[in-house]
């Protein structure tokens, strides 16, 4: 056995990889197979809840839901901003208790909303002090942080609800 052939054994090892290994029929020993992803975190990133590419579907669904929360939430006098933060945050976690949401998709979808609501709000302002990127970037901002919360503990609780005792 050749030192790839040792130091692919004992990665598969320490992995924990359960996977059977094909016999290599010419020498009689067995080869890993190249296409077997041996670990937890891979199959984890199969099932889409950490997967890094978003969906044009989920992003718009939460940008559709990230919109209804801010306006609900902005209806509120003297404090719609706030409320509005809260409305995407909401929202999140609506997408996280039916589990139609993935972090990505969310992040977008509230970032999105309340950059353009914040830019939008104070748009003289915006506009005429030179202000449109950082409003911009702080709105995204904190639209990605709400709906990331909520969207976790949506899902937390439907974990905890759905869990048997």
């Amino acid at each position: 056995m050749s030192d790839t052939d040792e130091l692919l054994a004992e990665v598969a090892k320490q992995t924990g990889s359960q996977e059977e290994e094909p016999a290599d029929t010419s020498t009689g020993q067995t080869q890993p197979d190249p296409t077997v992803g041996g670990g937890q975190s891979s199959s984890r990133l199969k099932d889409g809840a950490l997967s890094a590419v978003p969906s044009a579907r989920g992003a718009l669904i939460a940008t559709v839901v990230s919109g209804v929360g801010m306006l609900a939430g902005g209806l509120v006098p003297f404090i719609g901003g706030v409320t509005g933060l809260l409305g995407i945050g909401i929202g999140g976690f609506l997408l996280g208790m039916i589990d139609e949401g993935r972090y990505v998709d969310v992040a977008i979808g509230g970032g999105v909303t309340a950059a353009a609501a914040l830019f939008l709000g104070r748009l003289t302002l915006s506009v005429a002090g030179g202000f449109a990127v950082p409003l911009a970037l702080l709105g995204g901002v904190l639209g990605v942080l709400a709906a990331v919360v909520g969207l976790y503990f949506g899902r937390d609780l439907r974990n905890g609800v759905s869990r048997e005792i």
